[in-house]
Parts: C-alpha cells; sequence; structure tokens
C-alpha cells in the first residue's frame, strides 16, 4: 500500500506513556485556572444571593441549583459546601476547595 496522506499522519503521531510531567502539571493548572474558577464564582455569586437575606428558595432547590454547579465529577470531588439556615431569610452557603482531595 503506497505511503499516502492519511497513512503519514498515523504514523507521525507520537504517543508518550506515560504522561509526562509537565502534561499532568499544564491539565492540573487548567483545572484550577478555568473548571473551578468558573465552579467558585457561580458558587460566590450564590451564596452573596443568600447573604442578601431576600431569596425564597427551599433548600431542596439550592441543593439541586448548588448540584448543578457542581455537576461534573471532578468538581464534586474537590468541593465541599455547606447550607446553613433554616428559613429562606437566614440561609447561607459556604464552600472550600478541598485541597487534600484535589492532590490526589
Amino acid at each position: 500500500m503506497p505511503a499516502g496522506p492519511m497513512r503519514a499522519s498515523r504514523s507521525a503521531r507520537i504517543w508518550c506513556w506515560p504522561p509526562s510531567q509537565n502534561l499532568h502539571d499544564e491539565q492540573a493548572r487548567s483545572f484550577t485556572d478555568t473548571t473551578l474558577a468558573k465552579t467558585g464564582r457561580q458558587l460566590d455569586d450564590l451564596a452573596a444571593t443568600l447573604a442578601r437575606g431576600r431569596t425564597r428558595r427551599t433548600h431542596e432547590k439550592l441543593t439541586t441549583e448548588i448540584g448543578k454547579i457542581t455537576h461534573r465529577p471532578w468538581v464534586r470531588a474537590v468541593i465541599d459546601w455547606e447550607l446553613t439556615g433554616q428559613s429562606p431569610a437566614d440561609r447561607r452557603l459556604t464552600w472550600t476547595v478541598n485541597d487534600t482531595k484535589r492532590q490526589a
């Protein structure tokens, strides 16, 4: 079979296994700079809304909204959050990135 463009492109691929430390560092930085940053902004916005004390959302609706924000499994694995307060006006959201889980 003659070496056509498709054959040449397949043979030109270089696979590096195991992945390099540089690749791992870039992926970790990307996760922090994009995915966690966006999730953090969304959780901060929700926390600010709750802090104003004028929301009427139930605990279940807030839990569902937080679930939508943290829907990706790799985000859920590293973000810890707590929703406090009995009445809608008293509800508060706190969240943190669990560095121990993130390093794992």
